[in-house]
């Protein structure tokens, strides 16, 4: 009869360590599920912000571009202005600085 006790104490232990090899398995597989799964969230959050980071820059680039539009647009009306003076008004301010340079220096 005890040996009959023994194998049964025997056999529960075996059970006993059955059940503790399979938790800790089991501890195993969810912490690295949980790692894969955080490792797959920041890849996919690391992802949206660069997608959003590019979204600004591009953003920045064309409102930049579209200022300095309007800017070259602003001076080429400008040096058309200039290139476009009549030869009359040019004629008559060449005339004014060398009467003023001349009438300085003495020259007259």
């Amino acid at each position: 009869m005890a040996l009959h006790e023994f194998q049964e104490i025997k056999k529960a232990e075996d059970e006993a360590l059955e059940l503790i090899k399979n938790a800790e398995n089991q501890a195993k597989d969810i912490i690295k599920n949980a790692q894969l799964e955080a490792n797959e969230k920041f890849k996919n959050t690391l992802q949206e912000i660069n997608a959003k980071a590019k979204n600004i820059v591009d953003s920045a680039i064309s409102s930049g571009e579209k200022e300095a539009e309007i800017i070259l647009a602003r001076g080429k009306t400008e040096v058309e202005a200039i290139l476009n003076i009549p030869k009359t008004k040019l004629d008559s301010a060449v005339k004014l600085i060398i009467e003023r340079i001349v009438n300085s220096n003495g020259n007259s």
